[in-house]
C-alpha cells in the first residue's frame, strides 16, 4: 500500500451538555480527523483528541506534526499490519507528539485492511468480545447541578461510575450523596481531581471519601508530582488504588511511575498514548509490574476511536472499567450513521457484527468532516 494524499481535519461538535472537569470545559468537542487516500483508491480515516492539558498538543501542533511527515509517508510503502506497528511504535513518536501518532496510525490500518478487504480485527487475529460494558462518567457540577443531571444518567445501566470532583469537600460529599440517590451503594464509583489536588487536599478529602465507599482516585495531583504520589500511595496502604491519567503518556512517564510505586492503576487512552500499539505496549507493561489498567475516553470521541476503542479491549487483557462509546448521547451528530454508541443496558452488544466492514468499520459521512 502506498499513501497517495492526506488531509487534516479540524472537528468541532457541540456536545448536547457541557463538558466540565477542574482543568477544562467545553461544549464543543475538538478532534483531529486525518483522511488518508491510497494509490488504490481507498480511504482510511483515524482520530485524535489533543488536549494541551495531557500531551501538551493542541489542533495546531498536531496538523503540523502530520503535514511535517507527508512526504515521508509517501515515500513509504506498507504491506503489513507489522509495517505499521514499526512505524507507530518506533519511527513516529521520535518526530512528532502521541496524539499526531494515534491519528495517523489509525488512518493507516483502516487504509491498508481496506485494501485488504479485511477487517481490523481479522487482520490482527483477535476475537472481538461479544459485549463491551461502559461506565457512566460524571461532569463536574454543582451538588444541585449533578442531582439534575441524575435524571438523565439515572436511565442507563451503568456499572460502575466516574465522578469528577474539585477541592472542596463539602460540595464533593453532596455530589457523592447526589450520585448514590440514584445508583446504589453496589455501583462503584471512582473520583477524577484532574490534577486539582494539594497533598493537604488529599490527605483531607481521601479519608472522607473512602468512608463513603470510594476507593480508586484518579491523577489527584498535578502531572510531573510523581514523587508525592508515591509518599501518598505509600501513606493510604493496599486499600486504596491512586491512578494516573495525565501524568501517565509515554513509555518513558510509565516506568516512571512504576518504578517509584507511585500509583496502583493507569488510565489508558488510545488518543493520549500514541494509537492502538503504543497503549498495548503500555498495558503489558503495566501488567507484568501489578498494575491495573482501564481504558479511558477523551470527551467529544467520535466513532472512529469509539472502534479503536472496542478493538483495545480485545487486544489487552482484563480491564477495570471501559469509558468511552457515548456517540450522540454527548455529541449533536457522530461521523457514521447510525452512530456508535451503548445502549440503555450502558453496553455495545456483539460488536463483531458492527464491526464485520473492511477495515475499522467506520463509515464515515465525509461532508461532516468541514467544520460547521
Amino acid at each position: 500500500m502506498k499513501i497517495k494524499h492526506i488531509t487534516v481535519h479540524r472537528l468541532r461538535i457541540p456536545l448536547r451538555l457541557r463538558f466540565e472537569q477542574s482543568n477544562n470545559s467545553t461544549a464543543i468537542s475538538d478532534s483531529t480527523v486525518v483522511e488518508m487516500t491510497t494509490t488504490g483508491g481507498h480511504v482510511g480515516y483515524g482520530e485524535s483528541c489533543p488536549r494541551p492539558y495531557v500531551t501538551g498538543e493542541d489542533f495546531n501542533s498536531v496538523e503540523r506534526d502530520i503535514q511535517s511527515m507527508i512526504a515521508w509517508l509517501k515515500n513509504a510503502e506498507f504491506q503489513t499490519i507489522d509495517d505499521i506497528r514499526e512505524l507507530a511504535t518506533q519511527e513516529l513518536p521520535r518526530r512528532i507528539g502521541l496524539s499526531a501518532v494515534c491519528a495517523l496510525e489509525l488512518a493507516l490500518l483502516d487504509a491498508l485492511c481496506k485494501e485488504n478487504n479485511t477487517t481490523l480485527a481479522a487482520a490482527l487475529e483477535i476475537k472481538l468480545p461479544e459485549r463491551v460494558e461502559y461506565s457512566g462518567v460524571l461532569p463536574l457540577r454543582s451538588p444541585a447541578g449533578l442531582e439534575q443531571l441524575m435524571s438523565l444518567v439515572g436511565r442507563f445501566g451503568f456499572r460502575n461510575l466516574k465522578l469528577k470532583v474539585d477541592s472542596d469537600l463539602a460540595a464533593n460529599l453532596a455530589r457523592i450523596e447526589a450520585v448514590r440517590a440514584t445508583f446504589p451503594v453496589e455501583i462503584p464509583i471512582r473520583v477524577d481531581a484532574n490534577c486539582a489536588w494539594s497533598r493537604e487536599d488529599a490527605l483531607r478529602q481521601i479519608p472522607a471519601l473512602s468512608a463513603l465507599g470510594i476507593q480508586v482516585f484518579e491523577q489527584v495531583f498535578p502531572k510531573n508530582a510523581d514523587e508525592e504520589m508515591a509518599r501518598l500511595q505509600q501513606h493510604l496502604g493496599e486499600q486504596i488504588f491512586l491512578m494516573a491519567d495525565e501524568s501517565m503518556t509515554t513509555k518513558t512517564s510509565a516506568e516512571r511511575l512504576i518504578r517509584q510505586s507511585a500509583c496502583r492503576r493507569f488510565n489508558l487512552k488510545v488518543s493520549k498514548n500514541g494509537g492502538l500499539f503504543n497503549t498495548l505496549d503500555l498495558y503489558g507493561l503495566a501488567r507484568q509490574n501489578g498494575i491495573e489498567c482501564q481504558l479511558g475516553a477523551h470527551f467529544g470521541e467520535t466513532c472512529i476511536l469509539t472502534a479503536a476503542g472496542i478493538v483495545l479491549t480485545a487486544m489487552a487483557g482484563p480491564l477495570t472499567a471501559v469509558e468511552g462509546g457515548l456517540g450522540t448521547h454527548l455529541l449533536e451528530y457522530d461521523l457514521c450513521l447510525p452512530s456508535m454508541q451503548f445502549d440503555e443496558q450502558a453496553r455495545i452488544s456483539r460488536p463483531s457484527g458492527l464491526l464485520s466492514s473492511p477495515g475499522l468499520n467506520v463509515h464515515i459521512q465525509s461532508q461532516l468532516l468541514v467544520e460547521r
